[in-house]
């Protein structure tokens, strides 16, 4: 398969439709394993089995992202065989003094690694690879370490969009060997472009290995008037963001001199923060065009899962939400997905640490070194008389038979 033709693939199946990105990635990934003569011959999938959807077009949009990851993430263990064939920069990679001075303004430390937080010495190859990871995840460009931190973290960099703007900003350094990443409305305009919402979940969830989103905003726009910043106070009054029988309190700005109307529902400090707000007005846009009415969640410390399912997400949030988007409400659970990790990762320790000995057990309790399918099951019957089964908490699903 030529260039060209990779090119296309890149474009058209995984959702980019910029073409210095999709260069980008070109150069970066070695080959496209999950896709032959223009078909997808493996979905792919992320960590917790979730498959990577190509075709999602759904009422709402992302307009704001954020979580924080592992630094550990950024390791030859989850690096090494990621599942996109990406070559990173070596772990090894050598350690340049002037480049320091330039980002740190500071000399060359003692030893050729810059420590940052509790002895934790970061290498600078993690940079790399954390500037190459967010370029090919998000199509966004880590900018010039300012110097200084932010959101109690030690080091900062902007996040720059295709056209040179300012799209977000990246921070590491503290907060338990973590990073962060904010990626703003004017940054998501270029991400959109790029990635749907389970692409997104896909990176943050396989490569970033975040389990939550400190913040995203999932908006919804009406371009015909049906609901209006007006409809929303009337939601209010009739009760439609009412949860657990409270109602959250609402307050309004009325901008002088223009048609800008905002209206707000909610505290910022709750889970959910909602606004809606004449999007025409502020963007100066002329009347005549017709309407522009954005209505948006901001929802805070929720699962990434809610990125499988945003329209799903945006109408869990209340009745007024719940009319606009053609969505059945879905309340995502972190338990489920502990659940399906407890399975996981209890399944390995079975097959890496009990598996060996239960089967030298075995032939012990046979006296034969061949083991037949009766000989381990007498020796499973041994080991488990008298014992009870130990509850992990799973969902129903998880104990419907499985076929061998």
């Amino acid at each position: 398969m030529n260039n060209n033709s990779n090119k296309k693939l890149i474009q058209e199946l995984l959702g980019y439709k910029s073409k210095e990105v999709s260069d980008s990635i070109l150069r970066d990934v070695r080959e496209v394993r999950q896709f032959t003569d223009g078909v997808r011959s493996t979905p792919l999938t992320s960590n917790t089995g979730v498959k990577l959807q190509i075709d999602h077009n759904p009422d709402t949009i992302i307009d704001g992202l954020a979580f924080s990851f592992p630094l550990s993430s950024l390791s030859d263990k989850y690096l090494r065989n990621n599942p996109m064939g990406i070559k990173f920069p070596s772990s090894d990679m050598p350690f340049n003094p002037k480049k320091f001075s330039e980002i740190y303004g500071q000399e060359r430390p003692e030893t050729d690694t810059f420590t940052i937080n509790r002895g934790k010495e970061v290498l600078f190859s993690d940079t790399a690879r954390l500037s190459k990871l967010v370029r090919i995840a998000f199509g966004l460009t880590v900018g010039a370490a300012k110097g200084f931190g932010k959101n109690c973290y030690k080091q900062t960099h902007n996040l720059e969009c295709a056209d040179g703007s300012v799209g977000g900003f990246l921070c590491y350094g503290g907060n338990n060997d973590t990073g962060y990443i904010y990626i703003t409305g004017k940054g998501m305009q270029f991400v959109r472009e790029l990635r749907t919402s389970p692409q997104l979940y896909f990176w943050v969830d396989e490569y970033f290995r975040a389990s939550k989103l400190s913040r995203v905003d999932i908006a919804y726009d009406d371009f015909d008037g049906i609901f209006t910043t007006d409809d929303c106070l009337t939601a209010w009054d009739d009760e439609a963001f009412n949860g657990k029988g409270r109602k959250p309190k609402c307050s309004e700005i009325i901008e002088r001199g223009s048609s800008g109307h905002t209206v707000y529902v909610g505290s910022r400090q709750s889970m959910v923060f909602w606004r809606s707000y004449d999007k025409q007005a502020e963007q100066g846009l002329d009347p005549e065009d017709g309407v522009w009415f954005r209505h948006e969640a901001e929802l805070k410390k929720v699962p990434t899962e809610v990125l499988l399912d945003i329209d799903g997400c945006f109408a869990s949030c209340n009745k007024f939400a719940m009319d606009m988007v053609k969505a059945v409400p879905v309340a995502f659970s972190r338990a489920v997905k502990r659940a399906e990790r407890t399975v996981e990762s209890v399944t390995k320790w079975l097959k890496t640490v009990v598996a060996p000995t239960w089967l030298e057990f075995a032939k012990c309790m046979s006296g034969s070194e061949d083991l037949d399918d009766s000989a381990i099951l007498n020796s499973f019957k041994i080991l488990t008389k008298g014992k009870k089964c130990k509850a992990l908490g799973l969902p129903p699903s998880f104990y419907e038979p499985v076929p061998f």
